[in-house]
């Protein structure tokens, strides 16, 4: 795994929305494109909030009717797959094909789905794999036919998963499509680890001990993820870093507050990045974005961190290959 020690990989990017909406958006931006090396990531299709905006605006350009939302899912992974090449990256489906674009230096994009509300048949999933759908987010914010949402943690509509939802989440173990934890309520991603039928991973989720939010991982939850050779990527929303602190005073470091919780508890190996990029209302404001926002984060762990360089390196890149030579081959 020498060979990819130099590459950037982030887990979740919401860009294909805005091209599939006819913004005149690209897959990959000038900020989430590292300039030190080549890299990978995962473009999210992203429907689950139903016939809302997001939809509507899609489904005018595309001319699917907002009511048929997997169709939209579709045209999103379809785009990733038709744009990747035009972008200068490679479409990989297996890790195979990962390693092999990754021996060639090669720009990477995979797909994944951001809540599956909306594969309500197993025949429906069973398609997204072979349109190379590797990854999948249960659900987003709101509950759907799988299972209870992050908006639903601390409320007695937190149910878990759904009598679906734990058959949908034993295919993917066979289909050998990782179930992804964020945006799921606290009993989902329990019920989720207590079937142990799929590999698991938190795309874009940070830790509830640093940041109490909901969208973050109870320790118990991040313990079990890293115990089953998961994967956790960081997400730089600033409700997910620190509380109580307005987006006019949020500074990148602030992050550092998560890698240090997780350095302590010896999760440094399965930790890495889930920027949400195009996915977040702003940015830290010592972020410019006329160059990489990763390029940026690691240049304030290297200074602010006393972490060993191949440890930087692993979480810029090496470990989330790692997870994928683990759980996806």
């Amino acid at each position: 795994m020498n060979g990819i020690m130099n590459y950037t990989c982030d887990c979740h990017c919401d860009s294909v929305l805005n091209v599939v909406r006819g913004e005149g958006g690209t897959l990959v931006n000038e900020y989430n494109v590292s300039r030190e090396g080549p890299f990978l990531q995962l473009f999210a299709a992203w429907t689950e909030n139903g016939s809302g905006l997001c939809d509507r605006r899609a489904s005018e350009f595309t001319g699917i009717e907002p009511s048929d939302i997997f169709k939209l899912a579709v045209k999103m992974v379809e785009t990733v797959r038709e744009n990747a090449p035009l972008e200068n990256m490679t479409f990989c489906e297996s890790t195979a094909e990962v390693l092999k674009a990754s021996s060639q230096g090669r720009n990477i994009a995979m797909a994944s789905m951001e809540g599956c509300g909306c594969v309500d048949t197993l025949e429906k999933l069973h398609y997204l794999r072979k349109l190379g759908v590797r990854f999948a987010t249960l659900t987003w914010n709101p509950s759907n036919i799988l299972a209870s949402g992050c908006s639903a943690t601390g409320t007695s509509e937190d149910r878990g998963l759904t009598d679906y939802g734990r058959e949908f989440i034993k295919e993917c173990g066979k289909l050998g499509i990782a179930v992804d934890l964020s945006h799921a309520s606290d009993k989902t991603m329990r019920d989720v680890l207590e079937e142990d039928c799929c590999a698991v991973f938190a795309s874009h989720s940070n830790f509830r001990e640093v940041c109490d939010h909901v969208r973050n991982l109870p320790p118990d939850v991040a313990e079990e993820i890293v115990n089953r050779g998961g994967f956790i990527g960081l997400n730089t929303y600033l409700p997910f870093v620190i509380e109580d602190v307005p987006f006019e005073l949020y500074d990148a470091e602030m992050i550092l507050h998560h890698v240090y919780y997780a350095a302590d508890n010896g999760w440094l190996g399965s930790l890495g990045f889930g920027f949400d990029i195009d996915g977040v209302e702003a940015y830290a404001r010592d972020v410019p974005l006329d160059r990489s926002i990763h390029d940026t984060y690691m240049k304030i762990l290297s200074e602010n961190s006393c972490l060993h360089e191949d440890t930087l390196r692993a979480i810029r890149g090496g470990n989330f290959f790692d997870f994928l030579e683990r759980k996806l081959n």
